[in-house]
């Protein structure tokens, strides 16, 4: 990780949770066990004890995920690169960024990365400041405008993740 000296010189800042926090219903929770049920229901029919392990692995996972709380983080743009929290990605290890504005996601700031396994970081953003981050960031990083939400993001606020 870069030290400060480093991170350049702030052009704007701004706090964000991690994730948008989703509301799940009570139809929500009740699908959920009643898909846990079935199928550990199933799998006693067919004798497969490994997956009412893996069942009750995924409902643990399920209820541990629904359960957390989005972390608030301050991230800045520098003229170096961007800072995320403690995390900074300096421009040489960023590809492109878009903007997508969405009704239920609202409006989040992606940015490709170059790392191998680290590929795209999403970050939540105000609707009063998309001209302000799409005006700096453009100076260091071409715009993917024709992009949309990733596939990932879409999945998981279908899930209510």
């Amino acid at each position: 990780m870069a030290d400060k000296q480093d991170r350049g010189k702030e052009l704007f800042s701004w706090q964000a949770g991690e994730f948008r926090a989703a509301t799940r219903g009570v139809w929500w929770h009740v699908t959920v066990w009643a898909l846990a049920i079935l199928a550990v229901v199933y799998s006693v029919y067919i004798q497969s004890w490994f997956f009412i392990g893996v069942v009750v692995m995924i409902v643990v996972a399920l209820y541990v995920l629904g359960r957390a709380e989005p972390r608030v983080f301050t991230h800045s743009i520098t003229d170096s690169g961007i800072l995320v929290g403690e995390r900074f990605y300096s421009y040489d290890s960023l590809k492109s960024f878009w903007i997508v504005n969405d009704k239920i996601a609202g409006v989040t700031l992606n940015v490709m990365t170059a790392k191998r396994f680290d590929l795209l970081l999403t970050l939540q953003i105000q609707e009063s400041d998309v001209e302000k981050v799409r005006q700096i960031l453009s100076k260091f990083l071409p715009e993917d405008a024709g992009r949309g939400e990733d596939t990932i993001d879409k999945i998981g606020r279908f899930l209510k993740f």
